[in-house]
């Protein structure tokens, strides 16, 4: 055989080599990634229960940084680990975020090119370099072993206007892109949504006094300046509120005082940070305050001082006292600085989800010119029990036993039916008697449980409140941090003469006016000249 026909030889076994590998190669994926349209993505998570912890992480694109958020359970406690542990009410959160993954279905393929993430939005945030676009958010949800049960990249809207829930989804290291719907709205990394917001949790109509002392630190010289000390009370009786000192013609502005009303009632959570160990102890010590130099800087930082062993803030307090008997005291500090961001995503959809509602919170003071400037404010709130904001009961005096009195001699028919109509008496006595004391202890019983209750809800709070800076947004600050030009209306100038003159001049014009006859009357009615 020559060399000629030994290479053809050759040249057509690899050609016949390369058919066969041609007609038996593998699919460029694992799987048939056409045959799992319909399927769900995690089918083995079907319990929420099971769910123990969930990160998001997002892109912030200004400085280029992944952005985690991250709930999780240890020991028992549900916790923002990303916010230094605080406590998170999210067991119902996370089972409503579980649900929203739980069943989700590849509906369609839209695109099997890796090239093309960025164009659907669904580039991983933990594999991205500096100026990527299209990043999306990446969920994933372990169980209490670690174990992932569903991971997932969560992309751009479909169709913004007729499908909001429809969006573009990647599993992490797979490279198709899916159209799936999915509610992204349970999927927040919103702090405030994660925790009990309502900072105070009290009820506006329990109020009963508000106190404002609107004093400020000279923090050079270390001393107080004095500011107004205005004090509120509230009236069940006729609904009213009444201010201290209020002058002949001056007049409340109750809407005002209700917009602070509701404040203090609804008072959110921006952002919180930690104070240092040890300094809730010392804070609640009743005989003066030593701090160490830590928690001596920690406090001013944050717009705190000591001052004559008395923890003070540099932009006044308020006093808000409740007929259960708790007493809030509300200190105000520096701005926060750092929580901007905060504050505007406060009335912002959740992150990656544009079909959340857009309607913001109406400003609490009434003005229709103010904004949210993102100038939040650190807050320090402590509760203390006040046992005078509890009426004592009235408890009813006891009848005396009753005299007998001496029957006459001649007369003893007659002492009988006395004697008769004595001891009727005294057994309706010692009735009477045994019902009033039953009432006092009933009543003395009550006193003593309300005053046991408003104890531990103090107790309940403090532990609530010993370990944390809050911050609450400028807004609200501006809402319930009055002074008494915000709360009193400026009497009403009376008027000079000459403006009465003109005045009563107008109303009798008016009224003759008013009295003149019509030129439209009939011929018959027209009064006839003199």
């Amino acid at each position: 055989m020559n060399e000629n026909v030994k290479t053809m030889c050759f040249v057509g076994a690899a050609v016949a080599v390369l058919l066969v590998a041609w007609t038996t190669r593998p699919a460029p994926y694992a799987y048939n990634v056409d045959s799992e349209i319909g399927k769900e993505f995690f089918p083995k998570f079907s319990d929420p229960l099971t769910a123990a912890s969930m990160e998001i992480t997002e892109y912030d694109e200004k400085t280029a940084t992944e952005k985690p958020f991250k709930v999780a359970k240890a020991g028992g406690i549900w916790s923002l680990p990303s916010k230094l542990n605080y406590p998170a009410d999210a067991e119902r959160q996370l089972a409503e975020a579980a649900v929203s993954i739980m069943g989700l279905k590849k509906l369609s393929i839209k695109d099997k090119d890796p090239g093309n993430h960025a164009m659907y939005g669904v580039v991983d945030p933990s594999q991205i370099s500096s100026g990527a676009t299209g990043v999306g958010k990446r969920v994933t949800l372990r169980d209490a072993s670690d174990k992932i049960l569903a991971q997932f990249i969560i992309g751009n809207q479909v169709d913004k206007e007729k499908h909001p829930d429809l969006r573009y989804i990647r599993v992490p290291k797979q490279d198709v892109v899916y159209t799936v719907v999915v509610k992204s709205n349970r999927l927040t990394t919103k702090f405030e949504d994660w925790i009990e917001e309502d900072l105070l949790k009290l009820n506006s109509w329990d109020i009963r006094e508000v106190d404002l002392h609107n004093y400020s630190i000279d923090e050079v010289n270390r001393r107080i300046n004095e500011g107004e000390q205005l004090k509120l009370t509230y009236n069940d009786k006729d609904s009213k509120w009444s201010l201290a000192g209020l002058a002949a013609g001056e007049e409340l502005n109750t809407e005002k005082i209700n917009a602070m009303k509701n404040s203090l009632d609804d008072l959110k959570i921006v952002d919180v940070e930690r104070k240092p160990l040890g300094l809730s102890r010392e804070l609640t010590q009743q005989e003066g305050i030593q701090l160490d130099m830590q928690g001596m800087l920690s406090l001013q930082r944050r717009g705190f001082f000591i001052v004559d062993n008395q923890l003070l803030s540099n932009e006044g307090e308020i006093t808000c006292r409740m007929k259960d008997g708790v007493q809030y005291v509300l200190r105000f500090g520096e701005i926060a600085a750092g929580t901007e961001e905060a504050a505007e995503k406060k009335d912002e959809p959740a992150a990656g989800d544009e079909t959340a509602s857009d309607e913001t919170t109406g400003d609490a003071t009434g003005d229709a010119d103010s904004t949210e400037s993102g100038a939040n404010r650190f807050i320090f709130v402590t509760a203390q029990f006040n046992p005078e904001l509890i009426p004592p009961p009235e408890l009813k005096p006891l009848p005396g036993d009753a005299a007998p009195q001496p029957a006459a001699a001649d007369a003893p028919a007659e002492a009988g039916e006395k004697a008769a109509e004595a001891d009727q008496a005294k057994e309706t006595t010692d009735a009477e008697r045994k019902r009033i004391e039953e009432e006092n202890k009933k009543a003395q019983e009550e006193y003593d449980k309300k005053i046991e209750e408003g104890k531990k809800r103090v107790d309940e709070l403090n532990r609530r409140f010993a370990d944390w800076y809050y911050v609450i947004s400028d807004k609200v600050y501006r809402s319930i941090h009055l002074s008494r030009a915000d709360m009193v209306k400026a009497p009403k100038e009376e008027k000079s003469a000459e403006e009465k003159d003109v005045e009563d001049f107008n109303q009798l014009k008016q009224g003759l006016e008013e009295t003149k006859p019509k030129d439209n009357l009939p011929q018959s009615e027209e009064v006839p000249n003199p």
